[in-house]
């Protein structure tokens, strides 16, 4: 990331149900998305298009899924916090 750009416009922390999610504008791993959510305390990322869950590094298959309600719910507060993320197209 350039040095010279605020950290608010390169990311978004946001919660849903309790839970905080990190959003990175320019994350170096495109890994699962271009950009996905990272919730550190659990060691999860989550797709941001198709809602699957990934457990720290693997790649190999999700381990779960965010139900649609709550995808399209934290997409929304992700907007809400910095409107510069373009977020991958929804796809469920």
């Amino acid at each position: 990331r350039p040095d010279d750009l605020p950290l608010h416009l390169l990311e978004a922390e946001v919660k849903l149900d309790g839970k905080k999610w990190t959003i990175h504008k320019y994350d170096a791993d495109p890994f699962p998305s271009n950009p996905h959510a990272h919730n550190y305390a659990e060691n999860l990322k989550l797709h941001l298009g198709n809602g699957l869950l990934y457990f720290g590094k693997e790649r190999k298959s999700s381990c779960g899924t965010m139900n649609k309600k709550e995808l399209v719910k934290l997409r929304d507060l992700v907007q809400q916090r910095n409107a510069t993320i373009v977020l991958p197209d929804l796809t469920v």
